[in-house]
C-alpha cells in the first residue's frame, strides 16, 4: 500500500517527511502474457490436479521419492499450498528400493504434514491378485462409476468400470486373434491415453509378457 500525503481522517497527523506517491519508483509492467512450452505444462498440470482434488471421492498421489513422482510432488505444492494437500500420497513398495529412497520418502511426508499409505507388491502376490482380477471385482462392485478420465481438446472423457472391462475383453479378443498366447511377449507402443493401459491388461488377461513405451520416449 502506498502512503498518501493528502490527509483521509482530519483528526489523524501524517507525518509530511513520507514520499507522495510521484516519488515512489516505478513499478515494471509484465512485459509479456505469453507463457513459454514448460510453463504452459506446469499451468495445465496445476489445472489437473485442482480439477482431481475437487471432482474425486478418494484421490491419492503415486509418490515413490523417485523423479517423477518428485516433479507431481511439486506440483501439487504448487496447486494447494499453503493450504494441506488433500490427497495422502501412496508408495508401492517392489522390496529393491534403497534406503536413501525409503528415507526421503517418509521425511518429505512428513514435512509436508501430508498422510502417507504404503503398500507392497509381496502383499498383493500372496493373495494371487492381478490387475485383470482387480478389474473385473471392480467392474462387478463398482461398474457404473468412473475408471478413467481423460482431458481431450479440453474436454474430459469418462470411462466406468465396466466400460473399461468391455474395452480390455474386446482387446484382448483382438489380440488373441493376431496370436498372441499365454507366455508371449509383446511391445505395445502408443501415447499416454486410456486406451494404451487397456492393450497393457488385456495382454495380461492373456498371459502375456508386456512392455509398454510411450510416442514420446526415445
Amino acid at each position: 500500500v502506498c502512503p498518501r500525503t493528502e490527509n483521509p481522517n482530519p483528526g489523524r497527523v501524517i507525518d509530511p517527511a513520507l514520499p507522495s506517491i510521484s516519488d515512489l519508483p516505478a513499478t515494471n509492467p509484465m512485459s509479456s502474457y505469453h507463457l513459454d512450452h514448460l510453463q504452459h505444462l506446469e499451468s495445465e498440470a496445476i489445472h489437473v490436479m485442482r480439477e482431481v482434488a475437487g471432482e474425486f471421492e478418494r484421490p491419492a498421489l503415486l509418490f515413490s521419492g523417485g523423479k517423477d513422482s518428485i516433479c507431481l510432488l511439486r506440483l501439487a505444492e504448487k496447486a494447494f499450498r499453503p493450504a494441506e494437500i488433500p490427497m495422502p500420497f501412496l508408495n508401492i513398495e517392489t522390496g529393491h528400493e534403497f534406503p536413501e529412497l525409503i528415507d526421503f520418502r517418509d521425511r518429505r511426508a512428513k514435512q509436508l504434514g501430508a498422510k502417507l499409505i504404503v503398500r507392497t507388491v509381496d502383499d498383493a502376490i500372496a493373495r494371487a491378485d492381478t490387475f485383470p482380477k482387480l478389474l473385473a471385482h471392480n467392474a462387478r462392485v463398482h461398474g457404473d462409476r468412473p475408471a478413467l478420465r481423460h482431458k481431450d481438446l479440453g474436454i474430459w472423457q469418462t470411462w466406468t468400470w465396466a466400460q473399461v472391462l468391455d474395452m480390455v475383453r474386446a482387446y484382448a479378443l483382438g489380440l488373441h486373434r493376431l496370436g498372441l498366447n499365454r507366455g508371449d511377449a509383446i511391445a505395445i507402443v502408443g501415447a499416454n491415453r486410456p486406451k494404451i493401459y487397456c492393450s497393457v491388461m488385456a495382454a495380461q488377461v492373456l498371459g502375456a509378457v508386456v512392455k509398454q513405451y510411450h510416442i514420446t520416449a526415445e
